[in-house]
């Protein structure tokens, strides 16, 4: 493994949750931060039955709970997906903190010409431990970033998004198959995980997401809305970063 004796910082700014994740969820009709009118470029990913899908568009208005967003399509409320705000183009940028959110309603914009998509920041889910599980040794990280997921024995990786990360593990969600026990291969292509390459490990835990879904089959956030589940491993021992 190219990732074996490779030591990986994992921490954080001090200030990352508090940029980038908001306070707290708003409700419907209820904002807990008021919105600023700010046109600026935003990334959105989003699964759909094709795979991971990205579009960089335009905002209306920002605030801490989240963005209000031009499109020319309409989406289904509900849809997951990770936005990255404001979003650096720039091919030097490097990679970017991405923040999970969700479609919150969709409502006409420029005179019907195009929607107006509200999303909101969802908060960190923190991942069930039954009782009597084994404690986890090393601390995870909250972090939103792709990972390249394969099943043992399977040519081709698909691309999905981890809610945290560890020395010990990773959770992702993915809208593939799992059970505990079977055996994986993932690549996180971003900082100093890039330089562990391949990494082995067991699923520990599957958790479907209620309400997580995501845009099938007829293209970006078209047709109805699939499932996504979360998906917790731990790295083999000898081949943790």
């Amino acid at each position: 493994m190219r990732g074996e004796g490779v030591a990986v910082d994992l921490r954080m700014p001090a200030d990352y949750h508090e940029v980038m994740m908001p306070a707290r969820a708003i409700a419907p009709d209820s904002r807990s931060h008021p919105r600023v009118r700010l046109s600026l470029p935003v990334r959105m990913r989003w699964y759909t039955s094709l795979g991971m899908s990205i579009e960089t568009l335009e905002t209306i208005d920002a605030s801490r709970d989240g963005l209000l967003v031009a499109r020319a399509k309409p989406c289904p409320p509900g849809s997951r997906l990770w936005v990255t705000f404001p979003f650096d183009s720039a091919p030097n940028a490097g990679v970017q903190p991405e923040t999970r959110a969700r479609v919150l309603r969709v409502q006409p914009h420029d005179s019907g010409a195009s929607v107006a998509i509200a999303l909101r920041f969802d908060r960190p889910v923190a991942a069930a431990r039954r009782e009597g599980e084994e404690r986890r040794r090393a601390p995870r990280v909250a972090l939103a970033l792709p990972i390249l997921v394969r099943s043992a024995g399977a040519p081709w990786a698909q691309e999905c998004m981890t809610d945290d990360i560890s020395r010990s593990g990773v959770r992702f969600e993915t809208p593939q198959v799992f059970a505990p026990g079977n055996d994986l291969h993932a690549t996180i292509p971003w900082g100093e995980l890039a330089e562990c390459g391949e990494m082995s490990g067991r699923v520990v835990r599957v958790q479907a997401l209620a309400g997580a879904g995501f845009a099938s089959p007829a293209g970006p956030f078209g047709g109805s809305a699939g499932t996504l589940t979360s998906v917790a491993v731990r790295w083999d021992r000898a081949q943790r970063p």
